[in-house]
Formats: C-alpha cells, sequence, structure tokens
C-alpha cells in the first residue's frame, strides 16, 4: 500500500523525472503540483483523495489518429485528468477506492475550423447504485465519457456507446500517466522513460499496489470452486471484475 506521504513522494520524483528528461512531453508540470496541494489538504478519517486537471502533453505522436489528414498541424491537445477518492482511513491501493475516473481527452481543429474531441475514460465506482442495464465490470474503460459528451454539439460522423465497457486493470496516478505516455507518445520517447530506473521503480510499485491484488482476486475464481459459502464469496468478487463469469 501506499500512504499519503508516499504518494506525494511519488509524484514529486515523477515531476524530477519528467523536468531531468532530454525529450520534453508535458506543456507544464504545475497540474502535478496542484495535486499534490490537494492531497496534503485531505484528511484520512475522510478518505484521502488527489486530483491531476488537465495534464497537457506535447510531442504527441499523430500516427495511431486515423483522422490526422483531416486536421490542422500543430492544432492536436492531448490531457491527461484523473480524480482518485478513497474510503476513510485507508492507503492508495487495490480495494480501497471509492471512486476512480482517468480521462484521457483530445481535440483538434479540423479543416472547416470546428473542434473533433475524443477521449478515452477509464473509471472505477467501489459501490454500484441499482442494476446496470449492460455488463459493468468493476474497472472498465470505455470510448467517450462526460468531457466529451458535455462538450460536444456536433457529432458529424462519429458515434459513441456508453457500452461496451471492456475490462481494464485499475490505474492511479502512476499508471494513468504511463498509460498515456506508452499509447500517445512516439515509441524513441517513451521508451527512454521507461529505461529509467527512477521511473521503472515508480511503475513497478504502482503495479504492485494496484494490479497484484486486482489479478489474484480474478485468479480466486478459479482456485475456490466448491459450494462453500467463503467459496462462493469468492467467486461473487471475481465476478465484480469480470461479470461475464457465472457464480
Amino acid at each position: 500500500m501506499a500512504t499519503k506521504a508516499e504518494t506525494i513522494e511519488g509524484v514529486r520524483k515523477l515531476i524530477s523525472i519528467i523536468d531531468s528528461s532530454s525529450s520534453q512531453i508535458v506543456e507544464s508540470t504545475a497540474p502535478l503540483y496542484q495535486l499534490i496541494n490537494v492531497l496534503e489538504r485531505t484528511n484520512s478519517s475522510r478518505g484521502l483523495r488527489y486530483t491531476l486537471d488537465s495534464l497537457k502533453f506535447v510531442n504527441v505522436s499523430e500516427q495511431q489518429f486515423i483522422c490526422r489528414d483531416t486536421w490542422k498541424v500543430g492544432s492536436l491537445d492531448v490531457r491527461l485528468h484523473v480524480s482518485v477518492s478513497l474510503m476513510p482511513n485507508l492507503d492508495f491501493e487495490f480495494g480501497n477506492v471509492n471512486e476512480s475516473v482517468i480521462e484521457i481527452t483530445y481535440e483538434a481543429i479540423n479543416n472547416s475550423n470546428k473542434i473533433a474531441r475524443g477521449a478515452w475514460h477509464l473509471d472505477c465506482h467501489g459501490h454500484h447504485s441499482g442494476v446496470p442495464d449492460f455488463i459493468h465490470p468493476s474497472n472498465h474503460i470505455h470510448h467517450g465519457g462526460r468531457k466529451v459528451k458535455d462538450n460536444t454539439q456536433d457529432y458529424g460522423e462519429l458515434v459513441l456507446l456508453d457500452a461496451p465497457r471492456l475490462m481494464h486493470p485499475p490505474l492511479d496516478i502512476f499508471l494513468a500517466f504511463d498509460f498515456l505516455l506508452t499509447n500517445f507518445i512516439e515509441r524513441r520517447i517513451w521508451q527512454s522513460f521507461r529505461e529509467d530506473t527512477r521511473y521503472k521503480e515508480l511503475i513497478k510499485l504502482a503495479q504492485v499496489k494496484w494490479w497484484q491484488k486486482y489479478y489474484q482476486q480474478i485468479a480466486d475464481y478459479w482456485n475456490h470452486q466448491t459450494s462453500g459459502i467463503g467459496d462462493v464469496e469468492k467467486r461473487q468478487t471475481a465476478q465484480l471484475a469480470i461479470p461475464y463469469l457465472y457464480i
């Protein structure tokens, strides 16, 4: 698990890695400092939380965008938004989340001088209200999200769906940063980050805190197949991550 102090130290280390890199990948690290300020003011008894608002990435690769020839050169804007809140008196690790929302938004000015938008939305809700109409993994990813829906009036030929929601391992600030880095920045740059021993340590620690128990929880489904109450509860917990599983 990661305490409040350890998480703040991790963010400071991430800022240091970004600042010391020979390649600029973010416009400013100010949003990361603001995240630290928010976290420092939170109290464990009420639930720790942090927010990253609009960390803008620069020198983004456009090769993965199918419609890149339809927008103006240099107009692509890619940002990372993160909001994580915990249940009271708990530290940062899988199983302690009250709510987590990670959004990667991107927009560009097309040749008709209109804004074209898109986003990836990854979230986790600790407690669902009611029964969803569609399969709803506890941690999932889908294209779209509120930041696109709230800011888009003309969808043109783009069709966005609230479902399917695809299962995805949980993300914190470090794993979300790595997700955007390795999917939007060219390989030469993201590989140099991932070869940095400081960065590798940050990501590996986050993977242990957020992925180890997540995948162990899923594996428990096949390791506990009796009709006993304990085994049934293990399978029910695994079903939160993969709703397709039968109890």
